[in-house]
């Protein structure tokens, strides 16, 4: 009898241990788990900083951060900002739109000698998968402009595109010979690793990267697990 009685006790017990393990796995401060791991492996790749925002306002200081801890000091810099433009990062950039004239100086007081450029990316079936906002330029209007231009849309599954972003990146901007080499990865999503027919992929992106004539360090900036990216993680089962 008792054994039939742990039988039941078992059976009725394993729709909830089931359940449990699809249960989303968030940090302290929100952010998804496998981003937090996907932005890790780019940025400890190359040697970069890697961050977590508590929140869309805490995007800003997230950025000076890399600013203060990625960036040599006393060279050139040349930095890219990718960034995620999918439905779920809408605060996040607002922040960063709000505070980029602070954020700006604080680069310039560090490194005089710079340039920035924007990078845009979605995923495939939206508007766009990645284009060049902004190539490298050294005008605080321009750079300014470009910030304030982007706009979210498109995204419903969890996963972006992020190697796209990387990848036209590392081969569509003017990096300068002379100048240290930098790209800061924000977004809230991991990267899609199931496009078996697109040559952009980790392995790619990391040995153009590390190309001695490039040279470039990934830092990374992974934001909250906002609404949206919930009801998304929600439709995909993502742990």
């Amino acid at each position: 009898m008792r054994q039939w009685l742990g039988l039941l006790v078992a059976l009725s017990l394993a729709p909830a241990c089931r359940l449990s393990t699809r249960l989303p796995i968030f940090t302290a401060s929100g952010n998804l788990r496998v981003t937090v791991d996907a932005w890790a492996r780019l940025s400890n790749a190359s040697g970069a900083v890697t961050a977590t925002s508590k929140g869309a306002d805490d995007v800003p200081e997230q950025m000076r951060r890399v600013n203060r801890d990625g960036l040599p000091s006393g060279a050139p810099v040349d930095l890219v900002y990718v960034v995620d433009t999918t439905g779920s990062m809408g605060d996040d950039i607002n922040a960063a739109k709000a505070q980029m004239r602070a954020t700006l100086a604080d680069l310039t007081r560090q490194h005089p000698d710079r340039k920035v450029g924007i990078v845009a990316y979605r995923d495939r079936g939206d508007a766009y998968v990645a284009r060049v906002v902004l190539a490298l330029d050294v005008d605080e209007r321009r750079i300014q402009a470009g910030i304030d231009s982007l706009r979210t849309g498109g995204g419903g599954d969890l996963r972006e595109h992020v190697y796209a972003g990387l990848d036209m990146a590392l081969h569509e901007q003017p990096w300068r010979p002379a100048a240290s080499h930098h790209i800061v990865l924000i977004g809230d999503a991991p990267p899609h690793e199931d496009y078996a027919d697109d040559p952009r992929t980790y392995a790619s992106v990391m040995a153009e990267a590390a190309r001695p004539e490039l040279a470039v360090k990934i830092h990374t900036i992974g934001v909250t697990c906002d609404a949206d990216c919930q009801k998304a993680l929600a439709a995909e089962g993502e742990r």
